[in-house]
């Protein structure tokens, strides 16, 4: 009687733990990455009074440098999801931009979100190259006979 219960329940057993491991292989794989800074953080940063020095100190270096200029810090934080083998989508992403004046006195603080993106057109034009175009059997074979092959 008991071999008989035992058979009866390993259908549902193994079907259960199927379901649990393709359920599990169902969800997304979350990632991270960035220096955000926390609001705690940002409220003991005063404006007009704090300067890049305390920035540093209290919430970290930034992620990037202004490009032209070096009194705006950039903190950048993006969180990614990834289905199985599908291409990572962005869920989020947010930018903090810190406004520092000539003396290096914080003077404003702005969030940026997906919503403030702006799209760049890229140029198609290929920039051309003095030389000549090399053919696939050219590139393949061109080297042969060239150098010693014994290195003397």
């Amino acid at each position: 009687m008991t071999h008989t219960l035992a058979k009866a329940l390993i259908r549902p057993i193994a079907l259960g733990v199927f379901v649990a491991v393709a359920l599990g292989a169902c969800t997304p794989k979350t990632s991270l990455r960035g220096n955000l800074p926390r609001e705690a953080q940002l409220e003991k940063l005063e404006l007009g009074v704090a300067n890049k020095n305390d920035v540093a100190t209290m919430i970290g270096t930034p992620s990037v440098l202004g490009t032209f200029d070096s009194n705006v810090w950039y903190y950048m934080s993006r969180t990614t999801e990834q289905w199985a083998f599908m291409d990572q989508e962005i869920v989020e992403q947010q930018v903090l931009a810190m406004y520092f004046d000539e003396q290096g006195v914080l003077q404003h603080v702005e969030r940026y979100s997906e919503d403030d993106a702006r799209d760049i057109a890229s140029s198609d034009r290929v920039t051309p190259t003095a030389g000549k175009e090399l053919g696939f059997f050219e590139q393949i074979f061109g080297n042969l006979g060239r150098g010693n092959p014994l290195g003397g």
